[in-house]
């Protein structure tokens, strides 16, 4: 049997996140491979998620190809000398008698810095020629035909490929065609009721209550049912103060959040809750899988 020719393979990725538009721009470098990207939103918003990537994360996107890493890079940070910096994501303590105490610290490494997850998107989307890229695709139905596959979305349309690959996020319907609607890992349930708020912050307004560290560093600040986590977020202009909560999102109903119930935490604590709370900039309620 005479093997395909390599011209002629064609490959669909399932999901132009961050993980389906870094994994195009590696394989769109390769010639005999005709990659195309199905997204099932209409276009990317900023919804206030922001990332602070650690060493393993900055060393695959040098692996994938030094452009990836640039994007990162042009959209985190201003300067390039500011890769030489060392930062890390802490973990602090913001209740109980040992309030304030830092029990752990998540990937220091130089070059480390926060950016706002569509300013990445966009970054990443620049390096993938824009006919590769269909929005509003959102995959509902998996067909195996002869030696390809057929995809069909939610709008009717279909498409065809030698390869089907799933970057779908966490109710993704490339793993519930392969694992089966019975599956564990098919329909994550959030079996602690974990919710987050988020909310972005203009910057200046957030400098003249919180404190100044965590306009500029990551922390984690936990303490009983809850942590609050901050990070600056467009070139820091932004500052995305998030909120989450346990047994907070129940029988598919969030309770409202309450100053009230963050009396026990430390002050720094206190007042990203009551900067959160007294903002009306941008406000992003998010059930979470934990």
């Amino acid at each position: 049997m005479a093997a395909r020719p390599l011209s002629n393979t064609s490959i669909a990725i399932v999901g132009g996140g961050i993980g389906g538009l870094c994994l195009a721009a590696g394989l769109t470098k390769l010639p005999h491979l005709d990659v195309r990207i199905y997204e099932g939103v209409a276009a990317y918003s900023d919804v206030g998620a922001g990332l602070a990537l650690h060493p393993n994360a900055i060393r695959a996107m040098e692996l994938i190809g030094p452009e990836v890493k640039r994007a990162y890079f042009s959209k985190a940070i201003v300067s390039a000398d500011e890769e030489e910096q060392e930062m890390g994501t802490q973990v602090i303590l913001a209740a109980g008698p040992h309030s304030g105490e830092v029990v752990a610290e998540l990937g220091r490494a130089k070059g480390r810095k926060t950016v706002a997850r569509a300013d990445l998107l966009d970054g990443l989307r620049e390096l993938i020629p824009r006919e590769r890229i269909q929005f509003g695709k959102r995959l509902a139905k998996i067909a195996e035909v002869g030696e390809g596959v057929v995809l069909t979305f939610t709008d009717t349309s279909t498409a065809s490929a030698d390869c089907l690959i799933g970057a779908d996020g966490v109710h993704s319907a490339t793993r519930a065609y392969l694992l089966g609607d019975d599956h564990s890992a098919t329909k994550p349930v959030n079996h602690d009721g974990w919710h987050m708020d988020r909310r972005m912050v203009p910057m200046e307004e957030a400098k003249q209550a919180v404190n100044e560290r965590w306009t500029k560093d990551v922390p984690i600040l936990c303490g009983p049912g809850a942590y609050l986590n901050s990070m600056p977020l467009h070139y820091g202009k932004t500052l995305s103060i998030a909120v989450v909560r346990k047994g907070a999102s129940t029988g598919g109903r969030t309770s409202p959040l309450r100053i009230e119930a963050f009396d026990a935490y430390n002050e720094d604590a206190r007042i990203l809750v009551e900067v959160y709370c007294s903002v009306t900039f941008q406000v992003i309620n998010t059930p979470s899988i934990v």
